[in-house]
């Protein structure tokens, strides 16, 4: 993985899985964190009544990483690694990360239990745990 003074933003998105009703676009959570200031956009599926069903618009909220809060996502982050495809895990949500270089380059990965096949992305090993405690650190008060 990128070193991670090396990047400028970090999203991640997780995907609906299994056999359930699609809402929100399949979307579960997308969270956006910029690395220079520590802000963040954590967006979730919350279908409200009235909206379109299967298409509901993600509810984003915003705020910014304390110092401590951020060395917790660097040492989930440092955590990661790169890995080949892997068996699929068809019941599985999709996990992925995008990575936005300083330089802008721009590095795409799926967590290790989701994607594979011809295609797949790079597989980054321990998303699921990165992405949880990037969670944790957003959304606790």
């Amino acid at each position: 993985m990128p070193p991670v003074d090396a990047l400028k933003l970090v999203f991640v998105q997780s995907m609906q899985g299994g056999p359930s009703e699609a809402r929100c676009n399949q979307i579960q959570f997308e969270i956006t964190l910029e690395m220079d200031t520590g802000a963040w956009t954590y967006a979730s599926c919350d279908p409200q009544p009235g909206d379109p069903s299967g298409k509901e618009p993600l509810r984003p909220r915003k705020g910014t990483l304390t110092p401590q809060r951020r060395a917790s996502v660097e040492v989930a982050y440092a955590k990661m690694t790169r890995s080949g495809p892997r068996p699929c895990a068809a019941d599985a949500g999709r996990m992925n990360l995008r990575l936005t270089r300083k330089d802008g380059t721009k590095e795409s990965f799926a967590d290790e239990h989701t994607a594979c096949g011809p295609t797949a992305p790079e597989i980054a090993m321990g998303l699921r745990e990165f992405a949880s405690a990037l969670v944790g650190a957003v959304l606790s008060p």
